[in-house]
């Protein structure tokens, strides 16, 4: 058996249900290894080892990921955004820019799922429609050519004012189409 040849001085079974992990615990007591240098670990509780311990720190909070029903590997971010859609919505803002003069193009408009209705907000639209106006037109013709630093002034700006109106944070997309 393993434990016979390596002769481990700390032992984590980490392989089955709870009752097997019981079982493996047994039969490295059973081979010699110290029941206070065993420990079954379950999901979330955080291991410190060192060449003279072996403890349970702390638990962190874990789960299954579930998405779209499936068990699957999910980056933080996704999760995160998927997190902010369902508490506070999104807004999409379509702006258009000149092609050559980087100007503004006609009125900003809105779509907005989970957020507010825009056509029952017509003051806040009108107010966050003024605010793209002065956030394009603050930043220089190079700022303005490169997509994603007008889209992101525009984000902020959009994040800060819909916060400071709604107390909600809704993920904001900013849409700059070059007509």
């Amino acid at each position: 058996m393993m434990l016979s040849l390596t002769r481990p001085k700390f032992f984590i079974p980490i392989h089955g249900e709870f009752r097997q992990l019981t079982q493996h615990k047994r039969i490295a007591e059973e081979m010699g290894v110290s029941s206070k240098n065993i420990l079954i670990v379950e999901d979330g509780q955080r291991v410190r080892l060192t060449k003279d311990v072996c403890e349970i720190e702390e638990t962190i909070e874990i789960g299954r990921v579930l998405v779209d029903g499936k068990h699957m590997d999910v980056e933080e971010i996704v999760l995160r955004d998927r997190r902010l859609l369902s508490e506070d919505g999104m807004v999409i803002a379509i702006i258009a820019l000149d092609k050559e003069t980087r100007a503004l193009k006609g009125e900003p408009d809105f779509v907005s799922r989970g957020f507010i209705h825009v056509d029952e907000s017509t003051e806040l639209i009108d107010e966050a429609k003024a605010l793209i106006k002065v956030t394009i037109e603050s930043l220089t013709v190079d700022e303005r050519r490169d997509l994603e630093k007008s889209q992101e002034a525009v984000r902020v700006g959009l994040r800060r004012f819909f916060t400071k109106r709604t107390d909600r944070r809704p993920l904001i997309l900013p849409v700059i189409i070059e007509v």
